[in-house]
C-alpha cells in the first residue's frame, strides 16, 4: 500500500507582506514602544575561515505572528552561510543586493504567537578576508496577532568583528545603534520592499522535505480578492514553482481571511491509458484552492498562475522542443492544450500558465504535414501552433501553406493562440453576418465585446480573406486586450519600400509589430493589401507564443 503522501501546510506570506502591497506605504505604522530587535553575536574577534553567529533578538514582542528583517554586512569579510530558526518559526531568505538580503518569518498557526523577549533567528557567517566586517540590522516590519497595519521599527542596530591582530576595530556592545556611528561609515541600506517582481521583493522557499506530496501556501482573501493589488508572490517548492499574482480570485466572495493555494504531485495511474502513454516519464501536477481543509474551484483568465516545473528532455524532445505542450484533464479525463506551454531552454523548466484548477500534465504532441515543403521557411511554426491545437490542417495530411485565410477563421485562431475570454454575457450587437451557430461565432463575438474586431456597418465579413495589414490590426489590438505591450506604437512604420500604401488606421499597428519583431515583410516590402496566407498567421501566432 503506497504511504500517504505528507503535506506540508506553510502558512507564511504573512498579512504583512500582503498589506503593503496593498496599502503602500500609508499601510505602515510606527511600532509600539515596547517593541525592539537587536543583533548578537558569539564571537566579536575573529580569524579567518572562522564561524560567526549572530542572533536576532525581539524584546517587548506583543504577540509577534510575523517580520521581515533587512540586514547588510560586508560581504567583501563575510560570506552568508544560512541560518537557523527558533522558536518553531518557519523562515526564508531573499537576496536583496550585493551586500544585503532579508529574513522572512511567519509562525505555522499552531506556534503560539511571541510575546516578551524572544530569539527570533540565528544567521551564520563565515569570515573569508583580513579587516573589520559589520553586519547591520536595518530596519523590521512586523505585525502582531491583532495588528490593523504593519509596524515599523527602524532604530537600526549592528556588530562589528575585530580581525584578530587588526588595529583599532573596537568591538560594539549588542544593542548599541548604528545612528551612532559616524555617517561615512555606513554602507548604503538595502531597501526594503515586500512587495512588486519577485525577483525584487518576495521569494518562498519551501524547504525540500522528503515524502512531501503536497504543499499549501496560506495567502491574505483580502489581497487575492482585490483585482488593483499589486502583490506579486514567488514560490518555490521541489515539486514546481509559482508566481501568483494580487487579484487572483478576483472578486471571489468567501469569509475566510485565508486561503490556501495548493501545488501537488498528481498520480499518472488515475488517468486514462491514452493519456497516461502521452505523458510517459514526465511529471503531473495538480494545483487547488484550499478553503477549511476542502478544495474549491477556481477560474480568473485575468489573473492567471504562473508555473515552472523542472523538465527532462528526451532525445525525441531534444531535436524538437517546441513539440512540448501542456495539457489539463479534466475530471472526465479529457485533455485540452493549454497553448501557452512552452519549454524554456534556458531555465530547463516546462513554463505555462493556469487560470484555474485542476491537473495538467506535459505530454510530446508531434503533429506535421504532407505539404509544407513549400514552406519550409515556416515548418517550425506550423507544426508547434498545430500540436497546441491553435490550427489544424484543411485535411487529415494537408495543411495548405499558401492558401489566403479567411476572416472568421483568423479570429478563431487568434482566439486561441491568446486564450481570449469574453465578459461572460451576450454580445450587445452581435455582427449581422455572423450566424449564431457558425463556428467562429463565439470568438468573433468576443472579439467584438473586447473592442477587437470592429468591422463596418454592423457587418463582419467572416467569409472573405483578411488582408495583411488587417490582420495586424486586429492581432495588435488582442495583444494589447491581453495586457501583452509590445512598445513602439507610436513611431511611424519604416524600412518598408510600400509604407506609402499602408492604411491610416493600420500604421500603428504595423509599427508596433515590426519593431517588436513579430513581422518582417519579404521582399523589402510588406504588402499590406495582399490577402494573408496560412503559413503566414501560422508563424504571427508562434511568434508571440514561442518567441525564440
Amino acid at each position: 500500500m503506497k504511504a500517504k503522501l505528507l503535506e506540508i501546510s506553510i502558512c507564511l506570506l504573512m498579512a504583512m507582506l500582503a498589506l503593503t502591497c496593498a496599502l503602500g506605504p500609508a499601510g505602515t505604522a510606527k511600532a509600539e514602544a515596547e517593541a525592539a530587535f537587536s543583533l548578537s553575536a558569539d564571537k566579536f574577534e575573529v580569524s579567518k575561515d572562522d564561524d560567526v553567529i549572530i542572533i536576532l533578538t525581539g524584546s517587548g514582542l506583543i504577540s509577534l505572528i510575523s517580520f521581515e528583517a533587512a540586514l547588510q554586512y560586508s560581504e567583501e569579510n563575510l560570506e552568508y552561510v544560512g541560518m537557523e530558526t527558533l522558536d518553531g518559526a518557519f523562515s526564508f531568505e531573499t537576496k536583496k543586493a550585493s551586500g544585503g538580503f532579508s529574513v522572512v518569518s511567519a509562525n505555522f498557526g499552531y506556534v503560539p504567537a511571541l510575546s516578551g523577549s524572544h530569539e527570533l533567528v540565528k544567521l551564520k557567517f563565515k569570515v573569508k578576508e583580513a579587516g573589520n566586517a559589520v553586519i547591520e540590522l536595518v530596519k523590521v516590519q512586523f505585525m502582531n496577532q491583532d495588528s490593523q497595519s504593519i509596524l515599523s521599527w527602524d532604530e537600526g542596530d549592528r556588530i562589528t568583528l575585530s580581525f584578530a591582530g587588526s588595529e583599532g576595530g573596537t568591538p560594539e556592545e549588542p544593542g548599541s545603534s548604528g545612528n551612532e556611528q559616524p555617517e561615512a561609515t555606513e554602507q548604503p541600506r538595502l531597501p526594503v520592499q515586500p512587495n512588486g517582481p519577485a525577483e525584487e521583493g518576495v521569494v518562498i522557499i519551501a524547504p525540500e522535505t522528503a515524502g512531501a506530496g503536497s504543499y499549501v501556501l496560506q495567502l491574505p482573501t483580502a489581497v487575492l480578492n482585490d483585482q488593483d493589488a499589486k502583490a506579486s508572490f514567488e514560490i518555490r517548492t521541489d515539486i514546481g514553482t509559482l508566481l501568483i499574482p494580487g487579484g487572483m480570485l478576483a472578486n471571489a466572495a468567501s469569509g475566510e481571511e485565508s486561503i490556501g493555494i495548493r501545488i501537488s504531485r498528481g498520480d499518472p495511474s488515475k488517468l486514462p491509458v491514452g493519456v497516461q502513454s502521452a505523458i510517459g516519464h514526465h511529471p503531473v501536477l495538480e494545483l487547488d484552492l484550499i478553503v477549511d481543509g476542502q478544495p474549491v474551484a477556481w477560474n480568473n483568465p485575468k489573473a492567471p498562475v504562473t508555473v515552472m516545473i523542472d523538465y527532462a528532455l528526451t532525445a525525441a524532445e531534444l531535436l524538437n522542443p517546441d513539440k512540448i505542450v501542456v495539457w489539463y484533464v479534466d475530471s472526465q479525463g479529457l485533455t485540452k492544450v493549454v497553448p501557452n506551454g512552452r519549454y524554456d531552454p534556458a531555465a530547463g523548466k516546462l513554463v505555462f500558465k493556469a487560470s484555474h484548477s485542476g491537473t495538467y500534465a506535459p505530454a510530446y504532441a508531434e503533429k506535421t504535414f504532407g505539404d509544407l515543403a513549400e514552406a519550409e521557411w515556416a515548418r517550425q511554426a506550423v507544426e508547434a501552433m498545430a500540436a497546441r491545437e491553435v490550427l489544424q490542417g484543411t485535411a487529415e495530411e494537408a495543411f495548405s501553406p499558401q492558401q489566403p485565410i479567411k476572416r472568421g477563421d483568423f479570429m478563431l485562431i487568434l482566439a486561441r493562440a491568446l486564450e481570449l475570454e469574453g465578459l461572460g454575457e451576450a454580445a450587445d450587437k452581435p455582427f449581422a453576418d455572423v450566424a449564431a451557430d457558425a463556428y467562429y461565432a463565439e470568438a468573433v463575438n468576443t472579439a467584438r465585446q473586447l473592442g477587437i474586431a470592429q468591422g463596418g456597418g454592423n457587418a463582419f465579413h467572416p467569409q472573405d480573406g483578411i488582408t495583411r495589414e488587417d490582420a495586424m490590426v486586429l492581432f495588435s489590438r488582442a495583444l494589447d486586450a491581453k495586457g501583452i505591450a509590445l512598445g513602439g506604437a507610436a513611431a511611424p512604420p519604416e524600412g518598408f519600400a510600400d509604407q506609402a500604401d499602408f492604411a491610416e488606421y493600420a500604421r500603428q499597428s504595423i509599427s508596433a509589430l515590426a519593431q517588436a519583431g513579430i513581422i518582417e515583410g519579404y521582399d523589402g516590402a510588406l504588402h499590406p493589401k495582399q490577402p494573408l496566407t496560412r503559413v503566414q498567421a501560422a508563424v504571427l501566432m508562434y511568434r508571440v507564443l514561442l518567441p525564440h
